[in-house]
């Protein structure tokens, strides 16, 4: 009796590539020890040819396919400064304005629909003033920060429903 072995050789690979190209300009001015302002605006792409990835956690029924990657973000200002207002009070303020992150679609049996990432979620604005007061007690100095995050009460989504039936 003879019998036949046959050997089978696999090759695991990844042929994901992915690619983030980027242009940053910044601008500051300081106009004394307390007082200054800077601003900066980045354009970018962070791109790939596979955009999924698969998990328990997030299940894809769907072929990889190109797009851009979760964390792409073409659009992005962030500026920020602070000025002495009189005698130990500082005025400082936060802005950020961005575009939104891409997310899929799936349907109700989680498959993708369309394109990976084909959708944004809404560009973000935030402008966060405060207000802060220093002041000595005993041999150190504190100081006391009261302000408001995000003032024009602008909803910025970090989430989304992506179930196109739900």
């Amino acid at each position: 009796e003879h019998t036949a072995t046959q050997l089978a050789v696999y090759e695991m690979q990844n042929s994901r590539r992915d690619r983030y190209h980027a242009v940053e300009l910044t601008v500051q001015q300081t106009f004394s020890d307390s007082a200054r302002w800077t601003a900066s605006y980045v354009r970018s792409s962070a791109r790939s040819n596979a955009v999924l990835d698969y998990t328990i956690e997030n299940p894809f029924l769907a072929g990889q396919g190109p797009g851009p990657l979760d964390w792409d973000m073409p659009n992005r200002v962030v500026a920020s400064g602070w000025l002495p207002l009189f005698k130990k009070y500082t005025f400082s303020w936060f802005v950020e304005w961005r575009d939104g992150l891409p997310f899929n679609v799936i349907d109700e049996r989680q498959e993708l629909v369309d394109t990976p990432n084909r959708l944004r979620l809404p560009r973000y604005f935030s402008l966060n003033p405060h207000v802060e007061r220093e002041f000595e007690l005993g041999r150190y100095r504190w100081s006391v920060r009261v302000g408001l995050n995000n003032i024009t009460g602008r909803e910025n989504f970090s989430l989304v429903d992506n179930n196109i039936a739900s």
